[in-house]
């Protein structure tokens, strides 16, 4: 996946069911979880558990590229 600057992002989610992952290729991603902000640099790898809303973004002047695996809670 790749996010062009600027990309504000969706509304803050969750996906009941399913464990997110995500691992930083390029850029600099911003990811809000629940209440929480942080910035991803290159090779930041992230877990989102079922249940937790949260949304991505790119606020910086470079695409961030990333790769997302969804996997369905067994």
């Amino acid at each position: 996946t790749t996010l062009q600057p600027g990309f504000s992002g969706p509304a803050p989610h969750s996906r009941p069911g399913t464990v997110e992952s995500f691992y930083v290729l390029a850029g600099v991603l911003t990811v809000r979880v629940n209440e929480r902000t942080e910035e991803c640099n290159r090779g930041t790898y992230l877990l989102m558990p079922p249940g937790n809303a949260y949304t991505l973004s790119n606020g910086g002047e470079d695409p961030v590229r990333l790769l997302q695996l969804l996997v369905p809670v067994a």
